[in-house]
This record gives C-alpha cells, structure tokens and sequence, in this order.
C-alpha cells in the first residue's frame, strides 16, 4: 500500500470571522485603558492646580501631560506676546532646553499656533499642509515634527497663549486626544487665572497697606503737632496764672491747664503709639493720674488695671478729662488735714461695658446747699462729659470717703 499522504487540518469556516472579532474586540479593550488613563492623568494634573504649584512647574507638568496621554514626542507651552503679535515658547518637555531661551512663533494666521488664536478653535496640522490648516512651521520640521494638535489656553482675561503636541509619527489623532489636550489646557488657564488673582489681590494689599501706613504717618504727625499746641497753650494758662494776684483766678487757670494737659496726653499717646486712631487705656489714664499726684506729693495713687483696654481717641479725651476732675477733686477735697490714698480702677464688664471708679477714703462729699443745689464745676463737668459718652457717674459714700463710680457701654462699632 501506498505510504498514506499527509493531511491538513480542516479550516472552519467561521474562524476568520471569530480572529477578526477578537482583534475588534482587543482594540477596543486598549483604546477604553487608554482613555481611562488619559482620564486618570487629567485627574493627578487636576491635583496639581489645586495644590497651587508655581506656574513654572506646572507649564512644564502640563506640556509632560499632554505629551504622555497622547504617546507624543513633545509637547510646549506658548504664550501671547501681544504687544509683538508673537508666540513666546515658555515651558517645554522632549525638547532641547537651550531652545527655551529664545524662541519664538508667528501668532499669525501662517502657523497652526497663531491659525488657532485668529479662529478661537483647536488646530490639527501636519508637515504638508494636508488638513486645511497651516503646515507645521519649518523650525520645528527640523526638529522632527510631523503632526500637530494646537489648543488655546483660556483665562477669566482672554487667552494666554497655545498648549501645542508635536509629533514625531504619522499617527492619527482624533476628537477624543484633541479634547484630551484641551482638558489640560483649561485646567492650566485655571491656574494661571487664580496666579494673575492672587498677583492683583497682592498688589492691592501692597497699595493698601502702603496708603496705610502713609496715612498712618500722616496722622502721628498731626497728634504729634496737636500735642505742641495743646502744651503751649498748657504753658501760657501757667504763665498767666503765676502773673495774677488773685487766689480764685490762680486756681480756675490751674485747673484749666490741667484740662488741657490731660488732653495733650492723649495726642502724646496717639502720635507714639502703632496705632494712630486708638488709645490704650490702661497706660494713659495711669500715666496721667500720675502725673496729678506728683503736684501733690503728700497723697498716694493706686492705679489697677489688668487688661488691655483700646479707646478710640475721641473717647480717651473724654476718659481723660473726667478723670482729670475726679481724681482733682479728690486731690483738693478728700484730704484736708494733709495727704491720704487715691484709687483708680479701671475693667471692663459683661457685655463690653467699661467701668472706672475713683475713691478715696477722706471725709466724703460736702454737703449740697438744697435751695440752690450748686455742684463745683469739676463734677460738673465730668457728669456732662460722661453723658457725651452715653454713660452714668454717680457717687456712693464708703464710710469714711467716697467713690465715684463711671459706666459706659462699649464702643459703638462702625458701619
């Protein structure tokens, strides 16, 4: 018998049918894993604006980006030089860096950059002009560039230039890559948005600040020059009381220069302090009893406060004068038989409401002539004072002396 032949296997008849489903079926799987990477790209990129890196970093993260998510060689980051009408290679990856340093593309109508900014819409291009757009330009031909996607990076101002893929290959882009490239290009016109935002808010807390401080200035100077006044004004009551022989006009002078002493203090406060509007209380009205009781070196003053209390300046010239009378009035009256304690305390209450009490412990309050109810101009002039401020002075009897007691709300807040 004949030695058998050799047999091929049988060919189904719906095989190439089924190998052709697969490969169907293959491309489809690669082309999902890679737009979900491409997705997942935009996503980290996404992270990168939120975190705020400088603009440099995130330039070159995005052309790195663009380039990766479409298997690209290069990709760059061009901004409008509008003054020159030119496109200015700020930011690149997978090019030379030396040409990061100079150079330069037509924002015209003759580049697929500059085609791009004149018709507000994204550009495919490739070396031979094929597809109704401007070839690529011939620098970066030379540079090994066949295919182009040029998308505009938009900003709240307009647009700062072109996000460009460059191409080694004669691959085909598509719809999907061209909105790839343009998800990346507006997340970085985001960043850039919020950069020129945070640069304009920066420049306005500058002139803010600057105008402040000017201002500043401006008013310690005028305290300082208000406070000058007030002491010569002080200077000429002192030379005219010593110059008049009689006892009652001596005293009124006195007293008068040390109103307007206890209102030179608080310019003397306001032209040293920080702050050229307020006054800190505490220090002020300590200091000016002080220097009440140094023309009296028989009494004594105890001075509490333990909390920093600001004033604005109108209202410590009003604190300052009715201390002034209080504390005079004690200094004249509670002790006549010879020197004795003076105390001043100085809190604030629930609600913000400032409390000060002046007391002594001399031979209290005279008694008042009931026909013509008279009061001394000092208490006088302290009640009406303390009305100005929308508050209370009354006086309570200690058992021996007095203390008088000043309420007043807190300061009224600016509309």
């Amino acid at each position: 018998m004949p030695a058998p032949s050799a047999l091929t296997a049988p060919t189904h008849p719906n095989s190439n049918g089924r190998e052709t489903s697969e490969r169907a079926h293959a491309q489809l799987e690669a082309e999902l894993a890679h737009r979900l990477g491409q997705q997942e790209m935009l996503a980290i990129f996404g992270l990168y604006v939120a975190d705020r890196v400088e603009i440099d970093g995130l330039f070159l993260e995005a052309c790195r980006v663009a380039a990766e998510g479409l298997h690209a060689d290069r990709a760059k980051v061009m901004e409008w030089v509008r003054d020159g009408d030119y496109l200015l290679l700020r930011s690149g990856f997978g090019f030379d860096p030396e040409m990061l340093k100079w150079t330069t593309i037509s924002a015209g109508r003759d580049t697929p950059a500059g085609y791009a900014l004149h018709t507000k819409s994204p550009v495919l291009s490739d070396v031979d002009g094929s597809n109704n757009a401007p070839k690529t330009p011939e620098l970066m031909a030379l540079q090994g560039v066949k295919k182009t996607i040029s998308v505009l990076i938009p900003t709240s101002s307009g647009y700062f230039g072109v996000l460009e893929v460059d191409c080694g290959c004669l691959c085909e882009f598509t719809n999907n890559d061209v909105n790839f490239v343009s998800s990346v290009a507006n997340l970085l016109g985001a960043a850039i948005t919020r950069r020129d935002a945070d640069s304009a808010l920066d420049a306005k807390q500058a002139a803010l600040e600057a105008a402040n401080a000017k201002q500043t200035i401006l008013a310690k100077e005028i305290h300082h020059r208000v406070k000058n006044g007030l002491q010569l004004v002080a200077s000429l009551l002192s030379m005219q009381a010593r110059s008049s022989n009689e006892a009652l006009v001596r005293s009124a002078l006195a007293d008068a220069e040390m109103r307007v002493i206890a209102v030179s203090r608080v310019y003397d406060h306001l032209s040293e302090s920080e702050d050229a509007a307020s006054v800190e209380l505490g220090s002020f009205l300590s200091e000016l009893c002080a220097s009440l009781v140094a023309a009296a070196p028989n009494h004594k003053l105890r001075f509490i406060c333990l909390e920093a209390i600001k004033a604005p300046s109108e209202r410590a010239i009003h604190l300052g004068l009715i201390i002034n009378e209080l504390v005079t009035n004690a200094l004249k009256h509670a002790y006549p038989e010879g020197g004795g304690e003076i105390a001043v305390r100085v809190q604030t209450e629930r609600g913000g409401r400032l409390r000060i009490e002046v007391s002594d412990r001399g031979v209290g309050l005279p008694v008042i002539d009931a026909s013509t109810e008279r009061i001394g101009l000092g208490a006088q002039l302290a009640d009406l004072l303390a009305k100005l401020l929308g508050g209370q002075l009354y006086s309570e009897p200690t058992q021996p002396g007095v203390r008088w007691i000043l309420k007043i709300g807190p300061t009224p807040q600016k509309s």
